[in-house]
C-alpha cells in the first residue's frame, strides 16, 4: 500500500510539474495574448492552493483514503479534458479544475502515509517525503524539457 502511495505522489508531483514549460506553448496555439498565457499558465497554482485548504477540511471530516481516490478520480477525468479545449476559455477552466483537484492528491497521500507509520518511525518516514518534495519537481521539469522538442 505504501508503495501506491508513494507511486501517486510521484505521478501527482511529475504531471503538476512536467506541464509547466508545455503549458506556455500550448496556450499560445490558442491565439492567446501573452497575459492571458500566463493566466492561464498560473490559474493551476492558484486553484491548487484552493484544493489543499478543501482537501485538509474534507480530509479530517471524511479521512485522507477517500479524499485520495475522490482526488485521483477528478484529476484523471479533467486530464482528459485537456483534449477537447477549443479556446483559452476552456483550457484556463481545464486548468482551473485541474489545478484544484490535484490539490486534494499530496495532501491526502501525505496523510495517509503519516496514519500508517508508528509514531518512532514518523521521522524517517518524513525524510522520505522531503525527498520526494526536493527531487520530484526537477525531475518533472526535466521530463518536459526532454519531451518538449518532440511536442512541439
Amino acid at each position: 500500500m505504501k508503495y501506491l502511495i508513494y507511486f501517486i505522489i510521484i505521478a501527482a508531483f511529475i504531471d503538476t510539474f512536467s506541464q509547466l514549460p508545455i503549458m506556455s506553448p500550448f496556450a499560445k496555439t490558442f491565439d492567446s495574448s501573452p497575459a492571458f498565457v500566463g493566466l492561464i499558465v498560473g490559474m493551476y497554482s492558484f486553484s491548487n492552493m484552493i484544493g489543499n485548504i478543501l482537501a485538509g477540511y474534507w480530509i479530517d471530516k471524511n479521512g485522507a483514503k477517500k479524499v485520495l481516490v475522490s482526488g485521483l478520480s477528478l484529476t484523471g477525468t479533467i486530464l482528459v479534458l485537456y483534449a477537447f479545449a477549443e479556446t483559452p476559455l476552456h483550457l484556463i477552466t481545464v486548468r482551473f479544475f485541474h489545478g484544484l483537484f490535484g490539490g486534494f492528491l499530496v495532501p491526502a497521500a501525505f496523510t495517509v502515509i503519516a496514519d500508517r507509520g508508528k509514531s518512532d518511525k514518523q521521522g524517517k518516514k518524513w525524510l522520505y517525503q522531503v525527498l520526494l518534495l526536493a527531487v520530484l519537481p526537477l525531475s518533472g521539469l526535466l521530463l518536459a524539457l526532454w519531451l518538449l522538442p518532440i511536442t512541439a
